[in-house]
């Protein structure tokens, strides 16, 4: 009994002990982090390897808003336009002028300043032509208190001696007029009757002196009341004109839209699509005042050719009396195709005629066909 009380005290004793120590076990290892505790199955199988840590999470930069590209119907898609490039031509390249150069004069207003522009560059390479541009751009025939071209011309004329000279104007004149102390409504019939007299005063003016007067009318506008009112100065004009016999440049058509309006773009003297007018539909481009400069080199030319002509008789009568240089015929008039020539004979350049009829014999219609033979045909009616 004691034996048996000995060795169950024993194996008590021993269970306590071996309980004591596991408790008292943790306590001797060192202190870790709550993230590195060891539980009693890490120590009978082995720690495990500390799960590392996820990498913080990377900062997304902040994307720039993408506006939705507007979705188009394949109708309403326009095809993309190739854009061709002009060629611009090679600047030119001045020539001297000759010091006895014929002087050709240009006045008016500043649409005259763009003439004398396109002028002078029509004109570059030619060493005996020299353009002086004396415009005042305000200018008109109606407000003489600012500028008077009455007053002023023959000092002008004197000054310069011209071979010719070029009058543009009337841009500035669309206003109320002061004729000798009574206001002249614009377009009035008594308005336009005093402002062709101021007119014909400055043509005689110039006619006087013996040098040769050109005037250009008035261009369409953007604007259709001032168009309008530029028509009624362009009867002015052109009425003086015949009247005293100068030469009167009409340039309306090659300035104006299909509407008669006026227009922006059109085509250049190359035949290329060009702006013309400045955006507010009154002054000229570079390509503009080249244009307005193409409808006066002709008469400008014949003008000049004949101021020539005159201050040198000589060389007019030596050139008249010259023999003619034999020239090339490279073109033919056009001739009508219903023209078969001066006789009248219907029959055309190159025609054969018709071959003769043969003669006859009277022995040809001995062997006639009759009656029952195989080549006697007749022909039987109906009755």
């Amino acid at each position: 009994m004691s034996r048996l009380f000995k060795t169950t005290t024993k194996k008590a004793s021993l269970t306590y002990l071996l309980s004591a120590g596991l408790l008292a076990f943790p306590l001797l290892l060192p202190q870790t982090t709550p993230a590195q505790s060891q539980t009693l199955f890490d120590m009978l199988f082995g720690e495990k390897k500390a799960a590392q840590p996820p990498p913080p999470p990377k900062k997304a930069a902040p994307q720039r808003a993408v506006r939705p590209k507007k979705q188009t119907s394949p109708a309403s898609r326009k095809p993309a336009t190739v854009q061709i490039p002009i060629p611009v031509p090679a600047p030119k390249h001045l020539v001297q002028k000759l010091e006895d150069a014929q002087n050709v004069l240009v006045l008016g207003d500043f649409l005259s300043s763009g003439l004398a522009n396109g002028l002078g560059e029509a004109f570059s390479d030619n060493p005996s032509v020299r353009i002086t541009d004396l415009s005042n751009g305000s200018s008109g025939f109606v407000r003489q208190d600012y500028y008077n071209w009455n007053q002023s011309v023959q000092t002008l004329l004197e000054q310069e001696k011209p071979a010719a000279v070029i009058m543009m104007i009337g841009a500035n004149d669309r206003q109320t007029m002061d004729s000798n102390g009574k206001i002249r409504i614009f377009a009035s019939d008594e308005w336009k009757a005093d402002y062709q007299a101021r007119i014909e005063q400055f043509v005689l003016s110039v006619q006087k002196t013996g040098y040769p007067l050109i005037w250009v009318g008035q261009p369409p506008y953007a604007s259709r009341d001032m168009s309008k009112d530029m028509l009624a100065l362009n009867e002015i004009y052109r009425k003086t004109s015949e009247n005293t016999k100068i030469s009167f440049v009409d340039i309306w058509d090659g300035f104006a839209n299909e509407d008669g309006d006026g227009a922006i773009t059109g085509l250049d003297i190359n035949g290329q699509e060009a702006q013309l007018r400045s955006p507010d539909g009154i002054g000229l481009t570079t390509a503009g005042k080249r244009k307005l400069a193409f409808y006066v080199e002709k008469p400008l030319k014949k003008v000049l050719s004949n101021t020539e002509q005159q201050q040198d008789p000589a060389a007019s009568a030596s050139s008249e009396a010259a023999p003619a240089a034999p020239s090339r015929i490279d073109r033919v008039p056009a001739v009508s195709l219903r023209d078969y020539g001066a006789d009248h004979s219907g029959i055309l350049l190159g025609g054969v005629p018709a071959p003769a009829q043969p003669k006859t014999h009277k022995n040809d219609n001995l062997y006639s066909p009759y009656p029952e033979r195989a080549d006697y045909f007749r022909t039987i009616t109906n009755k």
